[in-house]
Formats: structure tokens, sequence, C-alpha cells
């Protein structure tokens, strides 16, 4: 769902690019915010960096091919 939320946004390919550029321990600061709720979880404050790693893979994940 996060990735999802996250594709989806206008100015994804900004974002996208930001995203992988950026170091592993700062990827949460990339999620910013209406998509900082999306990485933390209920009660919280702050991004939760487990969640911020599985929508970052999701996010940068290649697309997939078209079978031949």
């Amino acid at each position: 769902m996060c990735a999802e939320k996250f594709l989806a946004q206008p100015d994804i390919a900004v974002r996208k690019a930001a995203l992988g550029k950026a170091d592993s321990w700062r990827r949460g600061d990339e999620f910013k915010d209406a998509a900082a709720k999306w990485v933390t979880l209920p009660g919280e404050t702050r991004t939760n960096s487990a969640l911020v790693d599985k929508c970052t893979t999701e996010i940068l994940k290649p697309a997939p091919t078209a079978a031949k």
C-alpha cells in the first residue's frame, strides 16, 4: 500500500530519483508530508525504519518486463 500511494504522487519521477540516491539510513527523510504516515506505525510519531525499507524496496523494484 505504501509503494502504491508513493508511486501515485504527481511528482513521482523527482521523488523516486531522490529516494534512489539517498543513503539507506536517510531514506526515511524522503517520506515527507502525507507520505510520512504511510511508514509510521499507529501511535508513533516517527517513521519506522522497517516500513521505510520495505516500502523503498517496492518503490525501487524494476518494472516487470513484458513476456515474449
